[in-house]
Order: structure tokens, then C-alpha cells, then sequence
């Protein structure tokens, strides 16, 4: 797993969205095991945007580990 730089890195589904649709992400952490109503909204944002590079490598605890919160997270993007 990776650390992540919490200045380049933005966690949670709304924040996360909202960057997406602004263009302004370089990568997409996306848990695999997030709600299908989730995944299709942040996979047709990315679609929308270009944003090809998309990794759905981590469950959402270990994004929430990652992000160093007490909760999973479903989305975590990194910021251009």
C-alpha cells in the first residue's frame, strides 16, 4: 500500500466527485468493493473527464487505512 500526501490527495465520495468533474484529478483510487450506485457515478465522471487512470486494486478499509482515518473510504483521488 501507498502513503499518500494529504495536500495532493482528497478522500471521500463528494469531495472526490466534484474534482473529478472539474478535471482536476490525475488518478482515481476506487475501491472494489464500493456500492454499485458509487462505482457507476465515479466511472461516468472519469468517463466524462478522460480520467483513464483508475485503480481498483484496494478494498474501501484500506483506503480508509491509507488516508490514515478511522473509517473505510470509497473513493480517494489524486489531485493534478
Amino acid at each position: 500500500m501507498q502513503n499518500f500526501n494529504k495536500e495532493k490527495f482528497i478522500t471521500g465520495y463528494k469531495q472526490s466527485l466534484r474534482n473529478i468533474n472539474a478535471n482536476n484529478v490525475k488518478t482515481v483510487f476506487l475501491a472494489y468493493d464500493v456500492s454499485e450506485n458509487i462505482s457507476t457515478s465515479v466511472l461516468a465522471a472519469c468517463n466524462a473527464v478522460n480520467c483513464e487512470d483508475i485503480n481498483r486494486e484496494y478494498n474501501m478499509a484500506q483506503l480508509g487505512s491509507m488516508a490514515e482515518i478511522d473509517v473505510p473510504a470509497a473513493v480517494i483521488v489524486e489531485l493534478k
